[in-house]
């Protein structure tokens, strides 16, 4: 993920066959992250939403820090978010449905 996300600018399409496609990919790679870290560490939402705000914050602040031509972006940051609640919601709320033996996970 990390690796995606501070890929420098040379190694990306300069215009997305998609529009907004950057965004989805965002939001994709954090979704299987708080998808993994929630499972995993049996964290609740607020965990995995400040894990996530901080992960992905971070990873904007690198990309302006660095002389590879990137920047810092809200809107990535948003789309993050988007993402890690996405994979919270699926991994607390659809696979209980879905699997009901599978265990719940604690919310704050």
């Amino acid at each position: 993920m990390l690796a995606a996300c501070l890929m420098p600018p040379s190694g990306l399409p300069k215009t997305p066959v998609i529009p907004g496609l950057d965004k989805i990919v965002h939001i994709a790679l954090f979704a299987v992250w708080a998808f993994l870290f929630t499972g995993y560490a049996r964290s609740s939402g607020a965990v995995a939403l400040l894990a996530g705000l901080a992960l992905g914050a971070g990873i904007e602040f690198l990309q302006e820090a660095s002389a590879m031509g990137r920047s810092f972006e809200w809107w990535d940051v948003a789309a993050d978010l988007a993402g890690v609640l996405s994979g919270y919601l699926i991994r607390a709320r659809v696979i209980p449905a879905l699997l009901p033996d599978t265990g719940k996970i604690t919310e704050d």
